[in-house]
Parts: structure tokens; C-alpha cells; sequence
């Protein structure tokens, strides 16, 4: 595991409180000194290797999957967001499972996480060639269980996430392209960002969240 669960669990309240303050206090610093900026909208890719807080998923499953996800986040002001992002990992096991007790022979296992997010950038100004970032928020996740005789277990549980990352601004590496993407697609900037996510989502003591590290591209329009 990557730990970071451990850490979102020990120090929630603090971490909580301090994403409730820069959320509400610092977007209001950020619009009185620029009123003009108008809202963006902003898509993003990522992919990422997920690490199950389930127990015993070292010893029901093969290995810890690939996680893609896709997100979409409106600016409330220019460092506040607020998005909304859909994840899929899948993977294959054999032998018991706790969500459902017992079950024999090879497995395929399905997880989608839905989470909805408010962000907070530390942007400065624009152009900002590193920017990073904090958010967490509500999370959904539905999972799949299929077995190899046809039998599907399946059902979704309430959680909540917390994510950190930094973002690159690759404008500033290609000039050139970046004023075609403006022109031709309305694309205002492009980044290149590194991002860890903890999610938790228990239910009867079963914790269907994890952690992940990805790597994503994200365009701002």
C-alpha cells in the first residue's frame, strides 16, 4: 500500500478543515484582485496503478490493476473547482472473496469509482509554469464481480477521497502549438500533471477504496 490511506484516516479532521478554509477563503482573495477572468472549463486523462485497501487482495487477485480515469471540472472562480471524475479498474483472482464470503475458481473483478470534487489551484498568476494542488469531495463505487460459472455479484457503496498533485504548463515548451490549440480548438492550456488519490468506501467492514499514483494531461478551455 502506499500509506496514504493510513494518513487521510489519522489526520482527516485537519485535513478536512484546512481544504474547507483555502476553498472558501482564498478564492475570495483570488476574485477580488481579478474580477475579470472569466470561468473555464477544463477535461482531463489519466492513467495510474491502483492499490485496493481490500484485505487479502494480494492473496484472491493476481496484481494490483491499471486505473484509467476521465474528469470533467467547471472554475467557480480561477483557483476553485468543483468536477466530477469516472474511474475503471479491472482484474482477474481465483479463490473466497469478502464481499461475498466464499466462491471458488477464477474471478474477474471490476471496480468503478465516481467522485465528485471541489479543488483548490495555487495559482499565483497565469502562466504559472508549476501549480499545484488539493482537493477531496464525495465518492461512489460500484463494483462487478463475475465468476467463472457465470455468477455476477455486484452493488456500490458511499465514501469519501482526498487527492493532492501538482500540474505542469506546457505551453510554455511549444509555443507554437499552444497558440494552434488556442486558435483551432479553443484549448487555453494544456498540463502535464502527477496526481496521488486516496479514496475510502466501507461498508460491514469492507473497504472497497485504495490508493492510487497517476499521470495525466489536462486541457483547459
Amino acid at each position: 500500500m502506499l500509506g496514504f490511506s493510513d494518513f487521510f484516516n489519522t489526520h482527516k479532521a485537519v485535513l478536512i478543515a484546512w481544504l474547507v478554509f483555502i476553498c472558501l477563503l482564498l478564492p475570495m482573495i483570488s476574485l477580488a484582485k481579478d474580477e475579470s477572468l472569466p470561468p473555464h472549463w477544463s477535461l482531463e486523462l489519466k492513467v495510474g496503478r491502483f492499490e485496493s485497501a481490500l484485505e487479502g487482495w494480494d492473496t484472491y487477485y493476481d496484481e494490483n490493476p491499471s486505473q484509467f480515469d476521465i474528469g470533467w471540472s467547471y472554475e467557480i472562480f480561477r483557483p476553485l473547482e468543483i468536477g466530477l471524475s469516472l474511474g475503471r479498474m479491472t482484474t482477474g483472482g481465483a479463490g473466497d472473496f469478502p464481499l461475498n464470503q466464499s466462491i471458488g475458481g477464477e474471478v474477474d473483478f471490476m471496480l468503478v469509482p465516481l467522485h465528485v470534487s471541489l479543488l483548490y489551484r495555487f495559482v499565483l498568476y497565469e502562466n504559472q509554469l508549476f501549480v499545484p494542488y488539493i482537493g477531496g469531495g464525495w465518492t461512489r463505487v460500484y463494483y462487478r464481480q463475475k465468476t467463472e460459472d457465470g455468477k455476477k455479484f455486484e452493488g456500490s457503496h458511499d465514501g469519501s477521497h482526498l487527492k493532492v498533485g501538482i500540474q505542469f504548463l506546457l505551453n510554455s515548451i511549444d509555443k507554437r502549438r499552444a497558440r494552434t490549440l488556442r486558435q483551432k480548438w479553443g484549448i487555453e492550456n494544456t498540463y502535464l500533471f502527477l496526481e496521488a488519490l486516496s479514496f475510502v468506501a466501507k461498508e460491514d467492514q469492507i473497504d472497497l477504496g485504495g490508493d492510487s499514483i497517476s499521470l495525466g494531461l489536462l486541457m483547459e478551455y
